[in-house]
């Protein structure tokens, strides 16, 4: 519900060419970018807003031509803002069902807002999507 996922395609295995202007875009949204695993990155933001705070997970995929990274922007919800919702859908319904848009329209935004920032970083670094088409004899996809 909260989650948005976008892939992009660069060439060569220079992971490290397409992670340094990321870093870099993440922390001016205050996200420290953390690498967990050979091929995982993790960020976590600061900002709370409606009881959710932004989690960027990027995981990197080799493919024919280069790699595939894909970014991952949820949405961490804050303990503390699941009691008052509760407590709206058990006493005041409608107005939880209006908090609960509203917290949805702005993570919403919010998201598509660092997608574009991490997109814009990268943009230049992308080359078309390299993968076949996914059964033999299919037309391939544009």
């Amino acid at each position: 519900m909260f989650d948005r996922t976008e892939r992009g395609f660069f060439a060569g295995a220079d992971v490290a060419r397409v992670m340094a202007p990321l870093a870099r875009t993440l922390e001016s949204e205050a996200m420290q970018l953390q690498q967990q695993a050979a091929s995982v990155w993790l960020a976590r933001g600061t900002q709370i807003s409606w009881g959710m705070v932004q989690r960027v997970a990027l995981v990197v995929s080799p493919t024919p031509q280069g790699f595939m990274l894909e970014a991952r922007v949820s949405a961490d919800i804050q303990p503390g803002a699941v009691v008052p919702l509760v407590m709206m859908w058990m006493f005041c319904f409608p107005a939880a069902i209006l908090v609960g848009l509203l917290a949805h329209q702005d993570f919403t935004k919010r998201q598509a807002e660092l997608l574009d920032r991490m997109r814009e970083a990268v943009e230049p670094l992308m080359i078309p999507v390299n993968f076949p088409a996914p059964f033999p004899g299919a037309p391939p996809q544009h």
